[in-house]
């Protein structure tokens, strides 16, 4: 049982709840699950035809899902919870804005026909540099990203 728990960790498992598809989508409950989600895109899964469901409120803590050359292609559903995402501020309270050193700043970086729906977005973002925006900062690809019921 060790040894399959070692080989499913080095794999890459996921820990969240669900399977991935449409009636039974992978669950984002808290920080470390939105984590995951941008650490295996990162690592090149984009998810492409599987689904997620925020399960509840969540600050994303300025972590962004994925990367210029690493796009999210799934399906994204908030489930009508909020995101909550800044970037580009201080923290101190202050309320003042800082040149922020990346140019990419939303809770997406790039979406490739992903689909994101019944989300919704609070917080502030921005950047001097270039796309910062409040669910994806870039979008391309074969396919158009379907955004939908995003407030």
């Amino acid at each position: 049982m060790i040894l399959a728990l070692l080989c499913a960790v080095a794999q890459g498992a996921k820990a969240w709840e669900g399977s991935g598809t449409e009636s039974d989508p992978y669950l984002i409950k808290k920080n470390v699950d939105w984590w995951d989600l941008d650490a295996n895109v990162r690592k090149g899964n984009n998810y492409k035809d599987q689904f997620f469901r925020l399960a509840n409120d969540l600050d994303a803590e300025g972590i962004q899902v994925g990367t210029e050359d690493k796009p999210f292609c799934g399906t994204f559903d908030g489930d009508g919870h909020t995101l909550t995402f800044e970037m580009g501020i201080t923290g101190n309270g202050m309320e003042e804005w800082i040149n922020y050193i990346d140019d990419y700043c939303a809770p997406f970086v790039r979406l490739d026909g992903a689909t994101i729906r019944h989300l919704k977005v609070e917080g502030r973002v921005y950047s001097k540099k270039k796309f910062a925006a409040g669910i994806a900062s870039f979008i391309d690809g074969d396919q158009p990203p379907t955004i939908y019921d995003c407030h």
